[in-house]
């Protein structure tokens, strides 16, 4: 047993001194062949099999070759320095034959004189790096030397010492690449598989050995792994050439024009050449020696730009790459550089330093499995988007790998060739960007196809270019997606340079990421610091913003849960399901009609309606940022707003459609509603009128503002306040506009809308206009005022139909159907008045008599209307302080307003306006509620005849008052009548054109006989036409016109029957109640104190007590009140003698208590005595007949 431990144990020495000296013996040999001169024999396909060994299928060469001297064995040998030494051997190894050196064959002989450093001569490495390191020096190789060459390098890979010393030096790594160990010795591939697997390597002796015959396989497509047989089809149908190695070997960098040439069509090659082609690609990654062709065009550029940057790991490529776009750089280089990147977008391991850094990233989020096929997806759209979808996760990457992807994006962004789909996709629309432009700087082009493809809904873009093709604009989107456009300003560089100035003005102090520039460059976009061409960049990129909500950093991260459970979105940002952007489309109108859903389950949150209202004042603010109206409303942009005339401005275009309402097309009309009705539902909305009234809002509105009222509050706060005299212009202009629009249709109006939408339903549901609605429910809610029923229309929105009436009333151009009914008239009569603050309105009320039969119609049912909903714009906004301090609160604002106008502190243009709404209210009853609810018995008893008469749409001229006044005198009337009647002709007294009577017959004997006191009346009434006494609307609170007319009836001055009748009328009137008659009451105000405290009111029972002392104790009256009773008492006996007779008794009467009376009864009794006389004279008129005739 012991023995044989030992045999043992000697036998494993043995084995280690053999393993040994074996290995001592291989090393040199490695060394000799991977560092050194690489010993090789070149091996011809005309040298006889038994000398050919495996080179038999090495072609052909113009002349023969000594093969004997190239098939020379290469002695091995080391010195001390461990470099091998020519014909060295060391003792104990057997003689090696002398070794084989390229620069002493005839062939190159004279070329490596000529081109390469003598240092180098026996290094056939370098020597052949020297022959093919520069493209003129490479063209410049005789076709020997080049024909040597490429055998050299064809027999290399297939040498067996070759695959021997790889076997060795990698026989740590080839057994776990099961691909390349099964491979037959000689065949020339497992040098080339093990390069193509360089990744998985890990003994550095094999890399270096690899890296060094790297150089050797990438420099002739034919000796790549593979890529000859996989790309031989794609070879020949994209003519890129042809694989016979006689044609290929003339020159050894030409070998470059066919992977170029592959890479050119590289999406549309096989699936598995695309495979070998960009493995090539991924293996030439990490040094640009070993990508020839660019290494050849870019070595100029390498010194230039990059002199410090080691090669290896892909540095030089990262330096290359970052200055490519420098006008300094070389065509060639760069168009290499683009190639390289065009390989990269469609693997993002051909670049090493963005695979390095993103790799356990890319591997944590299995971003490689992303594909629509069980390959591996490794494009650099999918993974980059892969990657954007994990941070919209809220994941953390790894720092280096974020700022990796910054930089592919701005590359992206900014060279449109390295995207081949963009290439192949655009190639026409790339051709219309940049003929005649000697230059385009980086990004410009991108920004050009975007400019386009704003312009693809119309016939023909502005320069009369095609307009953008679907394919084209697709690969556009799927270009922003893969940059994510909108979340990063300092993407863009081109967006970056025409911004920056805007940027340092308007928003030094906002923060880059997160599209916060963006944003803020939006808000600014009609601000004057913005420029127009930074407008234009950042329009081209809201234009793809707005139609792909993923595009949108901040409402993708705010939405997206609201996006899924009410929209079923996708739960991740890069789904590839829904990729197409149509489809990505539908969520924002989702989110749209949830955001207004009043269903407390399908509401949005609060952080999603910010970003939304965002949005949408993003899409307000430029009418192309709005696909529906880009959808639906082109041709109806071309016919209304396309015209110069018209001086349509740019983003005056929604204006120009709501303005052109009822004229739109349906389709692009219901588009147009949504958006006003939004604008007044949100009211910075309407950017326009927010920029202008901001400093309005902040002045008139803070109460609201402050106490975050509704929107539409707040606008109804600006238009209360439109006309003050602080108001900005242009904010006037904003909210006439506002205005102007909402009464196109009630919808428009958000909150009258909500208030009044049950109503309108039930009552009006085929009424749109808002007018037409306010007509129609007022109808209704007059209708339940009469009959005196409950109100079908609720309190809110009788409420907000008395704030639309009160607007409508605020300018004519508000009211559709009165400013066309009116139209001629306005000409006539108000054409130097300024429209707005119910100027125009007035005027037409001034010269209601004049006014013509469809004009007058209108504006008497509006102020109708107005009367039923207490709607007087200009009574309320003049009137504003007096009502606040006095009426607050009063159903009848009209009638406590009056009460109070003869207050020392009432003020003066209030009561103007009032006097003309008592005018108003006199002219015909029906615009007198309280007249008209308290007398309603008494007129339907005393004034029927004169209601039936009346057309309901015409003014009764106040007729009807005019009866209620002669029952007044005759004391018929009921007492609630009698008290409102009396307060009428009180305030008649003071003012003759609230007696419409009376001003209508009197006209002509006011300017004749009482022009003074008209004019006097007149006065401050400039805009007025003085000679017509119904224009008058001063107060003529003293009454002097009537008093003039009653001095004028006393002298018999008054001609006219018709005046006289109501001169008359009136002195009655004022012998019922001494209240009736302001100056005898406030003359005889003492004496009615004195002898008159005990007697009540009415019934004209003071003038009775005041009559009786008048005419017991005349000297004890007051000398002013003796004065006034004398004189109202001979009036009173005057205008019973003019006073017209209604019925036998006041012919009696009036007959008993005239001075005439004997006369009249003698003239009557002579009448009665003649008839009587020629009776009995004349005898019988008829014949006389028998009687028996009469009984037949």
């Amino acid at each position: 047993m012991e023995n044989t431990s030992r045999r043992v144990l000697l036998f494993l020495l043995f084995s280690v001194f053999i393993a040994l000296v074996y290995c001592q013996d291989k090393n040199i040999q490695h060394e000799n062949l991977a560092q050194n001169v690489g010993p090789i024999n070149p091996k011809f396909k005309h040298v006889q099999q038994s000398q050919s060994g495996p080179g038999k299928d090495a072609p052909d060469v113009p002349r023969v070759v000594d093969t004997d001297r190239l098939r020379q064995q290469i002695p091995l040998g080391q010195n001390a320095g461990g470099h091998v030494q020519e014909g060295h051997v060391p003792k104990g190894r057997p003689k090696k034959f002398p070794q084989f050196k390229l620069s002493e064959q005839p062939e190159c002989r004279e070329d490596i004189k000529k081109f390469c450093n003598p240092k180098i001569a026996d290094n056939n490495f370098e020597v052949i790096d020297c022959l093919q390191s520069d493209e003129k020096i490479a063209d410049e190789v005789s076709i020997d030397c080049q024909h040597l060459l490429w055998n050299y390098k064809k027999n290399l890979t297939k040498d067996d010492r070759f695959e021997m010393v790889a076997n060795d030096v990698c026989k740590e790594d080839l057994p776990r690449m099961d691909e390349c160990n099964q491979l037959p010795k000689g065949s020339g591939q497992i040098i080339p598989c093990l390069v193509d697997n360089y990744q998985s390597v890990q003994v550095k002796e094999c890399k270096r050995y690899l890296e060094k015959m790297s150089k050797i396989v990438f420099s002739d497509y034919t000796l790549i792994y593979k890529f000859a047989d996989a790309c031989h089809d794609d070879i020949q149908r994209f003519t890129c050439g042809r694989l016979e190695t006689a044609e290929k070997e003339d020159s050894v960098h030409r070998q470059g024009a066919v992977l170029e040439c592959l890479v050119r069509n590289i999406t549309k090659l096989s699936q598995h050449c695309k495979h070998q082609l960009l493995r090539v690609a991924e293996l030439q990654s990490d040094d640009y020696h070993m990508d020839r062709p660019l290494y050849y065009a870019c070595r100029d550029a390498r010194e230039h730009f990059c002199p410090k940057t080691p090669a290896g790991n892909g540095r030089v490529y990262e330096c290359l790459f970052k200055n490519k776009m420098d006008p300094a750089m070389p065509l060639q280089c760069k168009e290499k550089l683009q190639r390289r990147q065009r390989e990269i977008a469609e693997d993002v391991k051909v670049e090493k330093k963005f695979y390095v850094a993103c790799r356990k990233d890319i591997q944590q989020f299995k971003c490689f499995q992303h594909g629509q096929t069980k390959d591996p997806d490794t494009k650099r759209a999918t993974v980059l988007i892969c990657l954007e979808d994990a941070m919209k996760e809220d994941n953390k990457l790894t720092p280096e790998c974020l700022a990796e992807m910054n930089e592919v994006r701005q590359t992206l962004l900014s060279d449109y060739k390295i995207n081949p789909e963009l290439i192949a996709m655009c190639e026409h629309e790339i051709k219309d960007c940049v003929q005649d432009r000697d230059k385009l700087e980086e990004g410009e082009v991108v920004h050009c196809l975007m400019d386009m493809a704003r312009t693809k809904s119309r016939k023909k873009a502005p320069d009369n270019r095609v307009p953008m093709s679907a394919q084209c604009q697709r690969a556009v989107e799927d270009l922003l997606l893969e940059a994510d456009v909108g979340s990063n300003f300092q993407m863009d560089k081109v967006l970056m340079k025409a911004c920056m100035p805007v940027v340092q003005t308007a928003c030094r102090n906002i923060q880059a990421g997160d599209a916060r520039i963006l944003n803020c460059l939006m808000e600014k976009i009609d601000d004057d610091v913005m420029t127009d061409e930074c407008e234009e960049r950042l329009m081209e990129i809201q234009y793809f913003v707005m139609r792909d909500w993923r595009l949108d950093a901040n409402l993708f991260k705010h939405c997206h849960e609201n996006a899924k459970t009410h929209c079923n979105a996708s739960p991740h940002w890069n789904d590839q399901k829904s990729t197409n952007v149509d489809n990505w489309g539908l969520v924002l109108p989702c989110l749209y009609r949830h955001m207004k859903s009043e269903d407390p389950n399908n509401q949005l949150s609060r952080a999603c309606k910010h970003e939304m209202k965002r949005v949408m004042r993003n899409r307000a603010r430029k009418i192309e940022l709005d696909p529906e109206i880009e959808e639906n409303c082109v041709s109806d942009l071309g016919r209304l707003c396309s015209d110069q005339e018209k001086d349509i401005g740019k983003g005056d275009e929604l204006s120009c459609l709501q303005d052109n309402y009822d004229e739109l097309t349906e389709a692009c009309a219901n588009v147009v509603g949504n958006i006003t009705e939004d604008e007044d539902t949100y009211l910075d909305l309407d950017v326009v009128l927010v920029k202008s009234c901001t400093p309005m809002l902040k002045l008139f509105c803070s109460e609201e503002l402050e106490e975050e009222e509704d929107e539409d509050v707040v606008m109804q706060c600006l238009i209360q306040h439109k006309h003050h005299q602080k108001m900005d212009p242009k904010c006037y202009a904003g909210i006439e506009h506002h205005q102007l629009i909402s009464m196109k249709n009630y919808e428009f109006s958000h909150k009258f809308k909500e208030a009044c939408k049950k109503s309108v339903k039930q009552f009006c549901p085929n009424v749109k206009r808002k007018g037409d609605v306010v007509t129609c429910l007022s109808e209704h809610i007059r209708n339940d005022t009469l009959l005196e029923s409950e109100h079908r229309i609720d309190k809110n929105c009788r409420r907000q139909l008395r704030f639309e009436s009160m607007q409508r009333g605020e300018d004519i151009k508000l009211d559709d159907k009165l400013d066309k009914a009116c139209t001629e008239d306005v000409q006539n009569f108000c054409s130097k008045v300024k429209h707005g603050n119910a100027k125009v309105i007035e005027c037409l009320k001034a010269h209601q008599q004049k006014l013509s039969k469809k004009c007058h119609k209108i504006l008497f049912k509006r102020e109708k209307e107005e009367v039923k909903l207490d709607a007087d714009y200009k009574l309320h906004h003049v009137c504003k302080g007096m009502i606040k301090q006095y009426c607050d609160g009063e159903p009848d604002i009209v009638t406590c307003l009056v009460a109070r106008k003869h207050d020392p502190n009432f003020d003066a243009n209030c009561r103007e306006i009032l006097v003309r709404r008592q005018i108003t209210k006199n002219r015909d009853y029906r615009l007198n509620p309280t007249l008209r609810k308290e007398c309603s018995m008494d007129i339907r008893k005393f004034c029927t005849d004169i209601i039936e008469r009346a057309s309901p749409d015409q003014e009764m001229s106040g007729q009807v008052i005019l009866c209620l006044r002669r029952q007044f005198v005759k004391k018929n009337l009921s007492g609630r009548c009698t008290d409102v009647i009396r307060d009428v002709i009180k305030e008649s007294a003071m003012n003759y054109m609230e007696d419409v009577a009376l001003a209508n017959a009197c006209e002509r004997e006011i300017k004749q006989h009482c022009d003074p006191e008209h004019q006097r009346a007149l006065q401050g009434a400039g805009d007025r036409d003085s000679n017509s006494v119904l224009q008058m609307s001063q107060e003529d609170d003293k009454g002097e016109v009537q008093r003039c007319l009653m001095n004028k009836f006393k002298e018999r001055l008054i001609k006219s029957t018709e005046c006289k009748q109501q001169i008359a009328r009136i002195i009655q009137e004022s012998e019922i109640d001494i209240n009736i008659d302001p100056i005898l009451h406030t003359a005889c105000q003492k004496d009615l104190q004195k002898f008159c405290t005990d007697i009540e009111s009415g019934e004209g029972r003071k003038m009775t007590c005041l009559l009786q002392e008048y005419e017991d104790h005349p000297n004890r009256l007051d000398k002013r009140c003796h004065e006034q009773l004398k004189r109202r008492k001979d009036l009173w006996e005057l205008s019973v003698q003019v006073a017209p007779v209604e019925s036998v008794n006041e012919l009696v009467s009036q007959i008993t208590s005239s001075p005439a009376k004997t006369y009249l009864l003698g003239v009557i009794c002579s009448i009665i005595g003649v008839i009587f006389l020629i009776g009995i004279t004349c005898g019988r008129v008829t014949k006389r007949v028998t009687k028996e005739n009469k009984m037949k």
